[in-house]
């Protein structure tokens, strides 16, 4: 996670092929404000930032 937040194109697993579609482009997005995680009740849920 300290090499993503320091750049978008680290060279760690989570940022190649698969692992980047399931996690890696949300991480760039939350890491960049476009999306935000919310509680609602017990669950962690992804939410899109507007604006």
């Amino acid at each position: 996670l300290e090499k993503i937040a320091i750049d978008d194109e680290a060279d760690v697993d989570a940022m190649k092929g698969w692992r980047r579609k399931l996690f890696g482009e949300d991480a760039l997005k939350l890491k960049k404000g476009e999306i935000a995680l919310v509680l609602n009740g017990s669950r962690v849920e992804v939410v899109e930032i507007e604006g």
